[in-house]
């Protein structure tokens, strides 16, 4: 027998395919469970509602995402600016890719401002901190000279917030449907830009 975090794993997938397809509001928790092959009072014995579901998903999401900008900043061999630059184009990268490709799962934005705003916070904690990691770097190298990295940081995410928040870059995304400014490979060379101003800015003089 699969053990519980094996069947959660598939339901997760299950939910993530569905929500992909149709959207989360059209999605249900029977449909989710006959995908499963299980009934929904047996899938009820892993989560909730189909909230806990979409929360699961989210969670998932981010850390794949999270992963991602940790292989990217910790390569030998770069300096702190290019560290602080690959950190924002993984994170836009990711997010403009995955919601072009699967527009539904921007559904699934809303439902976290609406409901489970604790995971929108948790996810910019996760970002203030990879941010605070690079900056930390950079003042070992002598590249930058961050007296609080903590609160440098969080200023930092404020800065590239529409290159980093899931909700700026759905908007961006619809934009991009009338307007080729928003594409992906000119928000990318936007966003280097901004990066390479913050980085004059954080530079050791």
């Amino acid at each position: 027998m699969k053990n519980q975090e094996e069947i959660k794993e598939r339901i997760l997938d299950s939910a993530y395919e569905r929500f992909s397809r149709y959207g989360f509001g059209k999605t249900t928790v029977t449909e989710i469970a006959g995908d499963c092959s299980m009934s929904a009072s047996n899938l009820y014995r892993y989560f909730e509602n189909k909230n806990d579901i979409g929360a699961g998903v989210v969670i998932r999401f981010t850390e794949c995402e999270e992963k991602l900008i940790r292989q990217e900043i910790r390569q030998p061999g770069l300096d702190a600016a290019k560290r602080l630059e690959k950190l924002v184009i993984v994170v836009f990268r990711y997010i403009y890719n995955e919601f072009t490709s699967r527009p539904h799962i921007l559904e699934l934005v809303d439902f976290v401002i609406r409901e489970r705003y604790d995971l929108a916070a948790k996810y910019e904690d996760v970002l203030v901190s990879l941010i605070a990691e690079v900056l930390a770097l950079g003042n070992a190298s002598d590249e930058f000279n961050v007296t609080d990295v903590v609160a440098t940081a969080d200023t930092i995410r404020m800065a590239v917030a529409g290159f980093t928040d899931p909700a700026i870059i759905g908007i961006f995304i619809e934009c991009s449907k009338q307007d080729n400014c928003y594409k992906l490979e000119n928000m990318e060379e936007m966003a280097k830009k901004v990066v390479d101003l913050l980085v004059d800015g954080l530079k050791k003089r």
